[in-house]
């Protein structure tokens, strides 16, 4: 009998996403969808403190290289595609899903010589194997693509984070004839490999013996059932309550002071849009947290909120 795949969520851990669309209709209509998508990726990286070290942005599938310090990838990639969906839905004026269902992920060995690398390179090369970029044309020139970042720092995103996978391949921050050389590996192998580059097989890790066997000791320790089932506190909650005790502690507030307090009260209201910038706590979470009765309440505090700045 072939053993149930571990698929675990930990601290630290770094992960080869995809996500694809539904049969027939492609992700992205335009280059401002697609910026758009850059942009609440971004937020993503704002909120959920998660590490992007690669991504690439194809007609219908997206592909992300991640790594999660707070454990966090299914409440940090549920917040990505719920809010890009919803924004794409009132953009088009049509409602409804847009990705096919859950998104796939491959925990990739970070310690192990070559397989972190192997995983970023992999989705830098996939607007070649996917004829997105002709033979004659640099990988670079493909805009929607973490690669082009890589090689020239003005296009690299601010949320982007490029130092590790720099210095695993023993590069500095500002070393142009490293990346030039690295370029140069990666456009000949384009050329002279049937298989553009090192394809990772979908499965549920890609690393060495080790690495599996740490995986499956650290799953039966957390006795963990299933990908994206965290134990205890869920990191997105965690998150959230730190940040409401630090502004309690601030403006010199006890618990008692949250229910005495009127429930759109102006202290409450600035919290409430600081969670929901920084943090993907939903809200429910926010107005139980915080004594604000309703989330009919909150929305209506949160657009006077809004109007009270422009």
């Amino acid at each position: 009998m072939v053993p149930r795949p571990l698929r675990i969520e930990f601290p630290g851990g770094i992960y080869h996403v995809v996500t694809r669309s539904l049969p027939r209709a492609p992700v992205f209509r335009s280059d401002f969808e697609r910026e758009l998508f850059l942009e609440t990726l971004g937020e993503a990286v704002t909120k959920t403190k998660v590490l992007v070290h690669a991504w690439c942005l194809m007609p219908t599938r997206v592909h992300l290289v991640i790594e999660t310090p707070a454990g966090n990838l299914s409440s940090a990639m549920k917040w990505l595609l719920g809010t890009f969906t919803m924004r794409i839905s009132r953009r088009r004026e049509k409602f409804g899903p847009l990705f096919a269902g859950r998104f796939k992920a491959v925990v990739v060995d970070g310690k192990s010589p070559g397989f972190f690398r192997n995983a970023c390179e992999s989705v830098h090369m996939n607007p070649a194997r996917g004829r997105l970029v002709s033979p004659t044309d640099a990988l670079r020139s493909y805009p929607w693509s973490s690669w082009a970042g890589y090689m020239d720092a003005g296009r690299c995103a601010s949320w982007m984070t490029t130092e590790r996978l720099k210095a695993d391949l023993g590069l500095k921050s500002r070393d142009s004839r490293g990346l030039r050389a690295w370029e140069a590996a990666i456009e000949s192998r384009r050329k002279t490999e049937d298989q553009i580059g090192p394809k990772l097989k979908w499965g549920w890790r890609y690393g060495s013996t080790e690495f599996r066997k740490r995986l499956r000791a650290m799953a039966q320790r957390r006795r963990s059932v299933g990908f994206g089932e965290e134990t205890g506190r869920k990191p997105t909650e965690a998150n959230a309550e730190r940040l409401v005790r630090e502004e309690m502690r601030n403006r010199g507030w006890r618990a008692a002071d949250l229910k005495r307090l009127r429930k759109g009260d102006s202290g409450k209201v600035e919290v409430a849009r600081r969670l929901k910038k920084e943090t993907t706590a939903t809200r429910e979470w926010i107005v139980a947290r915080l004594k604000m009765g309703t989330t009919g309440n909150l929305n209506r505090c949160l657009h006077a909120a809004r109007n009270s700045t422009v």
